[in-house]
């Protein structure tokens, strides 16, 4: 297993951010997690890739207060990306829909990197109808397109 595996991925609820190093140490990325910073609405096939200055100075900021013998220095860059959000649990819909043969896997809502797994097995499992060994025995129906939404306590991506 390589260092970078290995690494934590730091996060500072009430600070606004996580990070995670990059490159040996040498590029630090981080991103926000803040709601307000997650609850914009925009058209997928017309949206901002870019990140504005105002908001990558609150950013640094940010990143400086945590960590203050962070030295001051290289570019600063970014990039604004998409994802889908179930905004009544911040948990995947899974399974078949009213449509033959149709099924869904969205509304990740932040989470589709760690469950990805779990969620693959799961629509194999529903659209081959056989488990294997290795496969979760998570039925796709807690997740499925009509349950009622799951009782979290918090909403965000780091539900």
């Amino acid at each position: 297993m390589s260092d970078q595996v290995r690494r934590p991925i730091p996060v500072t609820v009430n600070g606004s951010i996580y990070l995670r190093p990059e490159s040996h140490g040498q590029r630090i990325l981080f991103g926000s997690v803040l709601a307000e910073d997650e609850s914009e609405r925009v058209d997928p096939d017309n949206y901002r890739t870019s990140v504005d200055a105002a908001f990558k100075d609150i950013k640094i900021h940010a990143l400086h207060h945590r960590i203050p013998a962070l030295p001051h220095k290289g570019a600063v860059t970014g990039i604004a990306g998409l994802y889908t959000v179930n905004e009544q649990d911040v948990h995947p819909i899974l399974g078949p829909t009213e449509l033959e043969g149709w099924f869904v896997a969205n509304g990740f809502s932040g989470h589709g990197f760690k469950l990805a797994p779990m969620i693959g097995s799961m629509i194999a499992q529903e659209i081959t109808g056989e488990r294997a060994s290795y496969d979760t025995d998570v039925p796709i129906s807690f997740l499925g397109v009509n349950r009622d939404p799951l009782a979290v306590d918090h909403r965000s991506v780091l539900a």
